[in-house]
């Protein structure tokens, strides 16, 4: 007969994850729960609750992605996430994930993007690809101090029909240990979506790799490597 301490490995696991999920829905009711406040106490004046309640409703949509975000993450580890695959240029892909960052790095970063002259297709579900470069530009932004710059290059390997994107912050260097963890993270800080875990793991599903080391110049750099679907024609424009 199975005694408790068969059982106190995966209870381990279970708990930690508990408090995890717990620290990050905390994270995320916190605005929604502050805007409800706000919204009860302007009652007596319409502009200011409307505003208020719009607040709430946004916060409110952050929290259900972020709930569809963790079921999809169970979904990953059960194998029944489904992708709809299509062939996408790599640009349209990139320029979403930056619209979507976009108030998280301006006024406080710059962010550039080096694409290749002809414009890259890649085959994958474009939704949960841009939540993987969102993620990443999120951690670069998280990584990087005041004013520092982030860059994102777009290389193709033709001849293995490989292209990679690779994300440059001003953060610390990533020593093997960093290397070793950057990618164990379930849940992101600060009140957005999951976290490294989910990127490795939709690049994974796509037929991809994603890695974390130091470049040249000491910076952090995450490096993500799809299979690509051929050069589109016409030039890519440049995003910034």
């Amino acid at each position: 007969m199975a005694n408790d301490s068969d059982h106190a490995p995966v209870r381990s696991r279970d708990i930690e994850l508990l408090a995890a999920l717990a620290r990050a829905l905390r994270d995320r009711v916190a605005p929604l729960q502050i805007a409800i406040d706000q919204a009860r106490l302007v009652d007596h004046d319409p502009v200011q609750r409307t505003e208020s309640t719009a607040a709430a409703a946004q916060h409110a949509e952050v929290l259900a992605a972020f709930a569809d975000e963790v079921l999809d993450l169970a979904r990953i580890e059960q194998g029944r996430l489904a992708l709809d695959r299509q062939s996408i240029e790599l640009a349209h892909l990139l320029d979403a994930a930056l619209e979507l960052t976009r108030g998280a790095c301006q006024p406080r970063h710059a962010v550039h993007v080096e694409m290749p002259d002809a414009g890259v297709r890649v085959v994958g579900d474009g939704r949960r690809l841009v939540q993987v470069f969102e993620s990443l530009l999120h951690n670069a932004v998280a990584r990087t101090p005041l004013g520092g710059r982030i860059v994102v290059t777009v290389a193709v390997d033709h001849a293995a029909g490989r292209v990679a994107m690779t994300f440059c912050d001003d953060g610390d260097a990533l020593a093997g240990d960093a290397r070793e963890r950057a990618f164990a993270s379930l849940f992101a800080p600060g009140g957005r979506g999951t976290g490294m875990y989910a990127v490795k793991r939709l690049v994974e599903l796509h037929g991809g790799a994603v890695c974390a080391a130091t470049d040249a110049a000491a910076r952090g750099a995450y490096t993500v490597e799809l299979p690509c679907d051929g050069v589109a024609r016409g030039s890519a424009r440049n995003l910034q």
